[in-house]
């Protein structure tokens, strides 16, 4: 038996109706449909590593970029290779240290079409995990076919107005409190990712064609979810932790749809959680180890009532990959959902919804309370007392006379293109001069689009392999330009700036 998870971009659920999603809903008549499902996390990394292996955020370590898959036990993933399943993911960004210790073999250079064509004839059982990354923000569509014409929408518009919605339409990040996102905004915000949601449909129409055709449905489970919603400026911003550096668990990231479909010859897929009235991304494994006739992983808790999520505040872009502090948690009994977050000094503040009267999650009632809101906080902090959070030292090293680094490669001023890199691995290497760690520190794009941060890095040397063409356009090239410099981690000797130029694709 084969499987193959299919992940879409900031998916919410809200947003595959009939008019958005023909095709899909069509072919889901042939799948159980889950409407109350959850996602785990506010960023792709923690919630895809708790669908690929069926353990929450609190216990899989994925809490940034840069802290790979470190349960205390092999993943599910390595012990489907064990038993003689290939696991592939397809994509070149899968190749970032979130991914890492998973067991999935990364093939960056292969198209999806032709590889499920080539294994459909194979013996070899598979799992593959594909993720659809289109509907990410910008909410620009590629095919002009499927193209939102804001801009015609909004012709009365203020300046102030069409500005905040052009970065919409043309940046992958929208910090916090770059643009002030008001209710009058969520209507052409959803219009413009809807939009975005039938192009990928129309994708899912040529995908559904080759799947049922080539045989694979005869022998293949599929699953269709989500990594986690988007926000369209319910709470004033736009995206999800990694993109708005704000991120929370309110229910546009987490409610997310989830369908499976299975062959035949197999019995309607029951997940545990349809003995409660939710179901969340750790049911989905668990339920695919029972399928597929294997005894379930250790590490697999069952029985939950209450569900638990937990997030970093800016996910892929927290501002030192390694050594994450600010976390922000939910539990949800299926009625009452508490939102919790701690400060540094280890002080508690939460609030609390009734979901069956106040879906949008817009009035709090903690105060008046009191005792579910104690009740769902308690939870929390049980939990949190076996979790695998990250929380590296970032002392300084016993060595601390260093000179300052120097920049080897690329030279300072270098205009990048996609070519320069399509066919080799992008480096930046610095003089060494004899340090176990060394913080790079980073400055990218202007105005909204400005970030920066650092990341640690324990050889004098780093390089990035196997960048798609789509990834570089979406991701980096809207930034035009990055500064670096390098230092001894704990020590002031930073190297000069590199700027690097990065040129607009045509």
């Amino acid at each position: 038996m084969n499987v193959m998870i299919l992940s879409v971009e900031s998916l919410r659920a809200d947003l595959l109706t009939s008019h958005n999603a023909p095709t899909l809903l069509k072919a889901a008549k042939t799948a159980a449909i889950y409407p109350h499902h959850r996602g785990t996390s506010a960023w792709t990394g923690a919630g895809i590593v708790s669908l690929l292996t069926g353990l929450s955020p609190f216990d899989h370590h994925v809490n940034s970029g840069k802290t790979p898959y470190a349960y205390k036990q092999p993943s599910p993933l390595n012990i489907l290779k064990e038993k003689g399943w290939e696991v592939a993911g397809l994509q070149p960004f899968m190749n970032v240290g979130t991914f890492g210790n998973l067991g999935l073999d990364i093939q960056t250079d292969r198209d999806l079409t032709p590889w499920l064509s080539q294994h459909a004839q194979q013996k070899t059982p598979f799992l593959l995990w594909y993720h659809y990354l289109d509907t990410h923000l910008p909410y620009r569509q590629r095919d002009p076919k499927w193209q939102f014409d804001w801009r015609n929408a909004l012709k009365s518009a203020s300046p102030e107005r069409l500005k905040k919605i052009e970065a919409v339409a043309s940046y992958p990040n929208i910090p916090a409190k770059s643009f002030q996102f008001e209710a009058q905004d969520n209507k052409i915000i959803t219009e413009m990712h809807a939009a975005s949601v039938r192009e990928f449909d129309a994708w899912f129409a040529k995908f559904w064609d080759f799947f049922t055709k080539s045989g694979l449905i005869d022998n293949t489970i599929l699953i269709l979810t989500a990594d986690h919603g988007d926000e369209h400026g319910e709470r004033g911003n736009v995206g999800h932790a990694s993109t708005t550096k704000n991120g929370h668990l309110y229910e546009e990231l987490i409610r997310l749809p989830l369908m499976i479909w299975t062959p035949q010859n197999k019995q309607s897929p029951l997940l545990e959680g349809e003995t409660r009235n939710w179901t969340t991304h750790t049911d989905v494994m668990p339920f695919l180890f029972k399928q597929l006739e294997l005894p379930p992983f250790n590490g697999w808790k069952t029985h939950k009532t209450i569900w638990l999520g937990l997030t970093t505040q800016s996910g892929f872009a927290e501002n030192d990959l390694n050594d994450i502090s600010r976390y922000r948690f939910a539990a949800f009994d299926g009625r009452w959902k508490l939102h919790a977050q701690q400060n540094t000094k280890g002080d508690w503040s939460s609030t609390l919804y009734d979901l069956q009267t106040d879906p949008g999650e817009k009035h709090d009632i903690a105060t008046i309370n009191r005792d579910v809101r104690n009740q769902l906080l308690e939870t929390i902090k049980q939990r949190l007392k076996t979790a695998n959070l990250t929380h590296v030292s970032t002392q300084p090293q016993t060595q601390n006379e260093f000179k300052s680094p120097q920049w080897l490669t690329p030279k300072d001023n270098t205009l990048f293109q996609y070519d320069d890199i399509a066919d080799t691995c992008f480096r930046l290497q610095w003089s060494d001069v004899g340090a176990s760690r060394y913080t790079l520190e980073f400055e990218a794009g202007t105005g909204a689009l400005a970030t920066n941060g650092n990341i640690t890095v324990t050889d004098h040397k780093v390089e990035y392999c196997d960048i798609g063409y789509l990834y570089w356009k979406t991701f980096i090239t809207p930034y035009r330009q990055v500064r670096l410099r390098i230092a001894p981690s704990g020590t002031t000797t930073w190297s000069k700036w590199l700027t690097l130029g990065i040129k607009e694709e045509d």
